[in-house]
């Protein structure tokens, strides 16, 4: 799905940044959102665009299985935010519709979906479907993200592990290597499995191996 950098988009970003921005008041809204969200219901007196609104109606049934709480921002679009799961509190999973476009967020890092470079009438089905998908996993403790820091603990970049287990994946740093990353935190759903690393650990591999098998 690729990484989330420090300038918001997908690859090596320009810029670091300390913080991810606020899923409800996205930079660059056409009109300043409000401090916070409102309870979302479809009606008339809480128009939304047409994009949002076929985004809800294919995930509506599945976020209320999941316990989902839909809000509705400025300038009409909808952030959903699924925070428990099998009755624990969890590591929160944030979907909004801005720009038409559909965002997951989860563990400190995003990606837009359906991200696979066809668009048509269709598109608010793939990408309902893929966020599903990658939110499954999510939950289900099959994926983790690896969040990068530097010496002064300023985030350097975030990506998605689809195989945690394996170590490799968590030491390279190629694209953001620039940043000068010194320590890696892996997230799971579960705040319980969080773990964290030293990057430059000739014992990297073993230490990573070990505590994502246990």
């Amino acid at each position: 799905m690729g990484f989330r950098d420090a300038d918001g988009g997908h690859g090596a970003g320009d810029e670091q940044a300390d913080l991810m921005p606020d899923k409800g008041a996205k930079e660059g809204a056409l009109s300043a959102p409000a401090a916070s969200g409102e309870a979302y219901v479809p009606s008339s007196a809480q128009p939304v665009t047409e994009w949002s609104d076929a985004v809800y109606r294919e995930l509506t049934d599945w976020a209320s299985v999941l316990a989902g709480r839909w809000e509705r921002w400025a300038p009409e679009y909808l952030v959903l935010t699924i925070d428990t799961h099998g009755g624990s509190a969890i590591e929160p999973v944030v979907i909004d519709t801005y720009e038409g476009e559909l965002t997951v967020t989860f563990g400190f890092w995003e990606t837009h979906l359906p991200g696979d470079g066809i668009y048509d009438d269709s598109d608010s089905h793939r990408a309902s479907k893929a966020a599903k998908t990658l939110v499954s996993d999510w939950l289900e403790g099959r994926t983790a993200t690896a969040i990068y820091f530097d010496i002064e603990d300023k985030w350097c970049g975030s990506k998605l592990l689809e195989t945690p287990q394996d170590a490799s994946l968590i030491g390279d740093i190629e694209w953001i290597e620039t940043f000068r990353p010194v320590r890696v935190e892996i997230r799971k759903s579960q705040k319980s499995e969080w773990q964290h690393f030293r990057l430059g650990d000739e014992n990297l591999s073993s230490a990573v191996s070990a505590a994502l098998k246990r």
